[in-house]
């Protein structure tokens, strides 16, 4: 009686055993019991705004129907979750041993304001070679009230680094415990509608917070429980002072390649008053400026200038001599009907006197032209002009600011 006795209990404990739910944790010999219990729980995570964002013009002038580009920068989500989420864990005794975990991150539906795209959308910005092993491969994207401008979530981990775009598929076959410190974050992206945010825009997302599952897909609820969940609430606020600019381009371009031709002159129509010596005209091109604010010119020659700007040197031997070239702007130079920025203002040839151009474009996506009119003057100085050849070469510098 005693011996059935104990076969009936050992069999009632192998039945016990056999229906537990077969959990997704990898199995190794120092699991316990209460460290099989992963974090559950729901973060509320709030973004901090006005972080510098930028678009490159020519990355985005490449963008096609339906292609997506990240801006560099980012508008951090912050506030470091607790309590964390556990991908896997370790247990031997809720189950058959398991060869792999799966994570898994969902959306949930925030109806039109939030757009799941594929990551082959994207030209560039995505950092896919830390995603792993993603088989969904969808990235969210949130609207905004400004055109072809989005919000892209992120979520991350302080200690291991990963980085996914929910929503995703991930299938790991070693074990990876306690995702601490996870937080996300939210990117700006654009598509080839976006044409820039005007300065003094309030950027407004399209939905208050996004709503992110993070699970294990192949966990099984126990007893009512579902563990190892977590969820983020992640709230998106507005931006009344958003700091997101176009990078500066500009193509420069000199008429006839820079070069100015006086062709041969009489010494005597050489003379020292801009009114009646030999003049020639020379045109700057600013073609296809985005992201310009203000553009700074000045000229710099390895020749020598006078205390007022003028080209004085002559680059050829027993060349011409009491020569000097002078270059201002054509006094008519006009933009729509207005005067010119600089109209009538001398470039000097010694760095100094530089002038500044005004375009005002550093948050649209326009493209904006200056082409203006230069005269070239070849002027006496020091005396009588000898004849002979004259050969000076001087650059002109652009800088934005």
């Amino acid at each position: 009686m005693f011996q059935v006795l104990i076969t009936l209990l050992t069999l009632c404990i192998i039945l016990a055993t056999g229906t537990l739910p077969a959990q997704a944790y990898l199995v190794t010999d120092d699991s316990t019991e209460d460290n099989c219990v992963p974090f559950s729980g729901e973060d509320q995570v709030t973004q901090l705004s006005n972080y510098p964002a930028e678009v490159k013009a020519a990355d985005f002038l490449a963008l096609a129907d339906g292609q997506y580009l990240v801006a560099s920068g980012s508008t951090q989500v912050g506030g470091n979750s607790t309590p964390a989420f556990k991908l896997s864990l370790r247990c031997d005794n809720l189950g058959a041993p398991q060869t792999s975990s799966v994570f898994k991150s969902e959306v949930e539906s925030a109806g039109n304001g939030v757009i799941t795209v594929n990551q082959s959308s994207f030209t560039s910005g995505l950092r896919s070679t830390i995603v792993k092993d993603d088989s969904n491969g969808g990235v969210t994207l949130v609207r905004t009230n400004v055109q072809g401008l989005y919000r892209l979530i992120t979520l991350l981990t302080g200690g291991l680094g990963l980085i996914d775009y929910p929503p995703s598929q991930h299938t790991y076959s070693n074990a990876i415990t306690n995702f601490s410190n996870a937080f996300a974050k939210s990117q700006y992206v654009v598509d080839n509608s976006f044409r820039g945010i005007p300065e003094g825009t309030t950027i407004v997302p399209a939905v208050a917070s996004v709503t992110v599952r993070i699970s294990d897909d192949n966990e099984r609820e126990s007893s009512g429980v579902n563990k190892g969940v977590s969820t983020y609430h992640l709230h998106l606020n507005s931006e009344s002072n958003p700091i997101m600019k176009i990078t500066s381009t500009c193509q420069y371009t000199l008429s006839d390649g820079g070069n100015v031709d006086f062709g041969g002159q009489r010494v005597s129509q050489i003379t020292d008053d801009r009114n009646t010596t030999i003049k020639r005209a020379m045109t700057l091109n600013m073609d296809n400026c985005y992201g310009v604010n203000k553009v700074k010119t000045y000229i710099t020659t390895t020749g020598t200038t006078s205390d007022s700007g003028l080209l004085l040197n002559n680059s050829v031997s027993d060349g011409a001599t009491n020569v000097a070239v002078a270059l201002r702007v054509n006094p008519s130079y006009t933009e729509s009907g207005n005067a010119g920025d600089n109209a009538g203002k001398d470039m000097y040839f010694d760095s100094s006197n530089p002038l500044e151009w005004n375009f005002g474009n550093s948050y649209l996506v326009t493209p904006l032209s200056k082409h203006i009119p230069l005269d070239v003057y070849l002027l006496r100085t020091g005396g009588e002009p000898t004849p002979g050849d004259y050969h000076a070469t001087a650059t002109i510098m652009m800088d934005f600011i």
